[in-house]
C-alpha cells in the first residue's frame, strides 16, 4: 500500500549520501502477470485512479506498465482481450484504465490548484473559476458497494454548465461487448470499430444556476437539485468499479467548454 512508499522514503533518507534523492517508480500495475483478467476491467480503472491520486506525493515519476497489450514474454496474444498489461487492446481499443490517465491528464491542462482530495476523489479549481475533478469507486468486489458524496463548490452567482464523463460497467465496457459477440479472436474491421464505440465515456451535460447565499456579501455556492441558496452539490451514487469525472462548473462566456481531441477518442476536461 501507500505506507510502503513512505517506508522506502524513510530508508533512503537514513543514508546521508542518498537523503532527498528523487524516487522513480519505473513499473507498476495491479498485477505482475500479462494475462490477469482484472487488467481489462472497469474495476482496474477505479483502482488505478486511487493510485494516481497518491503516487505523486512522494515520487518524482511513476510509469504504468504498459501502454499497449502486445507483450511477447509469454507469447504474442491471440485475442483482443486476454488480461494484458496495456491501457490499449489490440486494434487500438482503449480499455477503461486508458480513460483514468486521460481524466487525470486533463486536471493539469491549464493553471489551477487542488481544493479537495480524499480516498475517492480529487477536485481542482482553475484560474478561470471553473472546477475539474475525478471521482472513483474503488472496491475489491465488483458489486454491492455504492457510496454517496456531497460536494460544496464556491462560485460566483450565475448560470453554469456541468459536464460529466462516466466510465463504468454499463457505459464504457468494451470487454463486455466483446464477450457478448462471442469473443472473436480476430474481429474484422467493422467488429473492431463496433467494440471501440463501446469504449468511450458516457457524456452528460446540464445547466444549473448558482444563487447568492442569503445574507452573504461574497462567496456563492453551486447547487444542483436543491433550493436557492443551498450549499451542497447533491448526492451522487456511484456504482462499484465506476470512475467518474464529477461536477465541472464553467462560468458563462468561457471559451474552453468545447471538447478537445486526445488519442483514440475525444475528451475535454478543461
Amino acid at each position: 500500500g501507500f505506507a510502503n512508499l513512505k517506508t522506502t522514503r524513510d530508508i533512503i533518507d537514513k543514508y546521508k549520501e542518498y537523503k532527498g534523492l528523487e524516487i522513480h517508480i519505473t513499473e507498476y500495475n495491479t498485477s505482475y502477470i500479462p494475462n490477469c483478467p482484472l487488467h481489462d476491467t472497469n474495476q482496474n480503472a477505479a483502482y488505478i485512479a486511487k493510485q494516481l491520486s497518491r503516487l505523486g506525493d512522494g515520487n518524482e515519476s511513476y510509469s504504468y506498465w504498459t501502454f499497449g497489450d502486445v507483450f511477447e514474454e509469454q507469447g504474442i496474444p491471440f485475442t483482443p482481450f486476454h488480461g494484458g498489461f496495456g491501457l490499449v487492446a489490440n486494434g487500438c481499443i482503449p480499455k477503461p484504465t486508458f480513460w483514468t490517465f486521460v481524466f487525470f491528464k486533463n486536471l493539469k491542462r491549464g493553471e489551477g490548484w487542488c481544493v479537495h482530495k480524499d480516498d475517492n476523489s480529487v477536485i481542482m479549481k482553475m484560474k478561470d473559476g471553473s472546477f475539474r475533478g475525478v471521482l472513483w469507486n474503488d472496491t475489491r468486489q465488483r458489486a454491492g458497494k455504492d457510496f454517496t458524496m456531497n460536494l460544496s463548490l464556491e462560485t460566483e452567482a450565475g448560470e453554469y454548465a456541468i459536464l460529466t464523463k462516466r466510465v463504468d460497467e454499463d457505459t464504457c465496457n468494451p470487454l463486455k461487448l466483446w464477450h457478448d459477440l462471442g469473443g472473436p479472436a480476430n474481429p474484422d474491421a467493422a467488429t473492431t470499430e463496433l467494440i471501440k464505440s463501446a469504449a468511450q465515456p458516457f457524456v452528460r451535460t446540464m445547466r444549473r444556476r448558482a444563487a447568492e447565499k442569503p445574507g452573504a456579501g461574497a462567496g456563492k455556492d453551486m447547487a444542483e437539485g436543491v433550493g436557492t441558496g443551498a450549499k451542497n452539490v447533491p448526492k451522487r451514487t456511484v456504482p462499484v468499479g465506476t470512475k467518474n469525472v464529477p461536477k465541472r462548473t464553467v462560468p458563462d462566456g468561457t471559451k474552453n467548454v468545447p471538447e478537445r481531441t486526445v488519442p483514440d477518442g475525444t475528451l475535454e476536461f478543461a
